[in-house]
């Protein structure tokens, strides 16, 4: 996850907060908000940019065969998480806004 963040700048996570907390009013912390932010992004991206089904590693396995689809990734990741049903678009979307996820 280290990676990840440092891969990202600090001004595209305040831009996705932005987007977050007043277009989509979310109720989270920043501190919340880009820890929930790097396991999205590390559950949900293999799935959602590059159509790779094999879950992440430690994410266990979905299907007789090892794999899962983005509703499945979505709903390990808000699960794990903790993110209320309501509140899974809100992250999305604040992604989505800044650059296209998918």
């Amino acid at each position: 996850m280290k990676r990840l963040k440092s891969a990202m700048k600090d001004k595209e996570i305040k831009a996705m907060f932005a987007f977050y907390k007043h277009k989509y009013r979310g109720k989270d912390s920043f501190k919340l908000y880009v820890k929930n932010l790097l396991e999205f992004f590390r559950i949900t991206m293999d799935i959602y940019c590059f159509g790779d089904r094999v879950p992440p590693k430690n994410c266990g396995k979905w299907n007789k065969i090892g794999e899962w689809g983005r509703a499945e990734a979505i709903q390990y990741w808000s699960q794990l998480c903790k993110i209320k049903y309501k509140d899974i678009n809100k992250y999305f979307y604040s992604v989505d806004d800044f650059s296209p996820y998918t």
